[in-house]
């Protein structure tokens, strides 16, 4: 699962949502981790788009102001068969002005779930159906 994000506003979030679904054993591309020094971060960026089977965009204030990165990631995220959207500081109204697209998606809220209850939920939506998923 690729997880896109802004790192301005998106960091700490995207962090703690990482780690809750690494604990539910979903793996996750995130830049922070997978980006190796001294190699080109786009190539890397482009190989973790390409092999992730799902994406996963944690929404916020900076990431709908429409940065390079985000626009990139979002752009081939929207190809994948699951886009999970995350609105982490924002409202569906919000998102909606910056893609029509994006609030039909079925998604979560921070303001209504805490991280590991949507890590949960997510773990329950991309994991093979014979999974057991642990509390």
């Amino acid at each position: 699962m690729f997880l896109s994000y802004a790192r301005i506003d998106g960091a700490q979030a995207a962090a703690a949502l990482r780690d809750a679904l690494e604990a539910f054993k979903v793996r996750v591309w995130f830049d922070e981790i997978a980006i190796v020094p001294g190699r080109s971060q786009a190539l890397q960026m482009d190989q973790g788009l390409r092999n992730a089977r799902a994406g996963l965009v944690l929404l916020t204030p900076a990431y709908l102001v429409g940065r390079f990165w985000t626009e990139r990631e979002l752009g081939a995220l929207l190809h994948k068969n699951t886009l999970i959207p995350v609105l982490h500081g924002t409202t569906f109204k919000e998102v909606a002005e910056y893609s029509g697209i994006l609030p039909d998606l079925a998604g979560f809220e921070t303001a209504r779930d805490d991280i590991e209850t949507i890590a949960e939920k997510i773990a329950a939506a991309v994991l093979p159906a014979d999974s057991e998923i642990e509390d």
